[in-house]
């Protein structure tokens, strides 16, 4: 009995990691325009604005969102919760009702232009994104989920992300580097369709951010201190029994 209870405080010393939770802000961000008169037009420095007009509407303006993020804070953690935060602002157009569905993207680990610039970017160079569609990306990007807005929604309204593909994205990657796409599925037909807008990093605290739950793969000191001392006692341990016999 002495020798099962001291097996699993010696587990429970071993493995004892560290867990903590961290907030990310994103270190660039943007939103690309379809429409052939902006197709080459950056707007790194304005609120991220997404809207799906429909392929019929003249002069279509639909919009996807660039979001990206640093890991490198994180140093040799292992994410264990995510959740993708973006915060609704007052959009512009004509109202939407129903459900407004919303597609999150992840850019795939080590994809040619990674490392894309805020002041750069626009629709026609822009990584992941498939031109000749609305709302859809290309092979370069993985459908990591979806969530819904009411109609327009409302100014202040928080969008919280979160499932496990996201999480298995976060831990995946290799070179500290995330990108996450959001786009919008539903379509107005509208030509003065609503813009869903979301404040950006420039917004400051508002602006996206990923919180994460995050657990050391790494031991702390305390504990290799304490695994060590767990030896010795057990080397004595052992000792002594084998003094019984």
């Amino acid at each position: 009995m002495r020798v099962k209870i001291f097996i699993l405080l010696f587990a429970a010393l071993l493995y004892h990691f560290s867990a903590f939770a961290v907030t990310l802000s994103a270190v660039a961000d943007s939103f690309i325009c379809s429409y052939s008169a902006e197709q080459n037009t950056n707007f790194g420095t304005d609120d991220l604005l997404i809207k799906n007009a429909a392929p019929s509407v003249t002069g279509s303006f639909s919009r996807k969102v660039y979001i990206k993020f640093s890991l490198a804070s994180l140093g040799a953690t292992a994410v264990t919760q995510a959740f993708l935060n973006l915060r609704q602002i007052a959009g512009g157009g004509d109202a939407v009702s129903g459900t407004q569905t919303f597609h999150v993207y992840g850019l795939n680990d080590l994809a040619s232009g990674e490392n894309w610039g805020e002041t750069s970017i626009t629709w026609a160079n822009a990584p992941g994104n498939n031109t000749s569609s609305t709302y859809g990306m290309s092979a370069q990007a993985t459908l990591l989920g979806t969530f819904t807005i009411n109609g327009t929604g409302y100014s202040g309204n928080l969008i919280q992300f979160s499932n496990s593909n996201l999480i298995n994205f976060l831990n995946s990657d290799t070179n500290d580097l995330v990108t996450f796409m959001v786009t919008r599925e539903t379509y107005d037909s509208n030509y003065s369709g609503y813009i869903h807008t979301f404040a950006s990093r420039e917004d400051g605290a508002t602006g996206p951010n990923l919180l994460l739950e995050t657990m050391s793969v790494v031991p702390e000191y305390s504990s290799f201190l304490f695994a060590t001392l767990g030896i010795l006692f057990f080397v004595v341990y052992k000792k002594g029994i084998s003094g019984c016999f």
